[in-house]
């Protein structure tokens, strides 16, 4: 039990970190920038977001664009990371 205040400390800092790199992060990412960063083609993200995910809440359009939502993006690459 002594290393408990150890413990409480390191998830405390592992939080701060968290937090610090969702505040550094787009809300939104560009499907072309997403696809890039997974390895796969824009055209697979694309069908793999419709089929899966809802539009206006996870994805987007604008202008020409399709943008993803940053937590979004975190379950897609845990698909892709399988």
């Amino acid at each position: 039990m002594q290393d408990y205040p150890k413990l409480k400390k390191m998830v405390f800092d592992l939080n701060s970190r968290v937090k610090a790199l969702e505040i550094s992060l787009p809300k939104w990412i560009s499907l072309g920038d997403a696809a890039k960063d997974l390895k796969v083609s824009r055209d697979t993200l694309r069908k793999y977001l419709k089929a899966n995910f809802e539009p206006e809440v996870d994805f987007k359009k604008i202008g020409a664009k399709l943008y993803i939502s940053r937590d979004t993006l975190f379950l897609v690459r845990t698909h892709y990371e399988k």
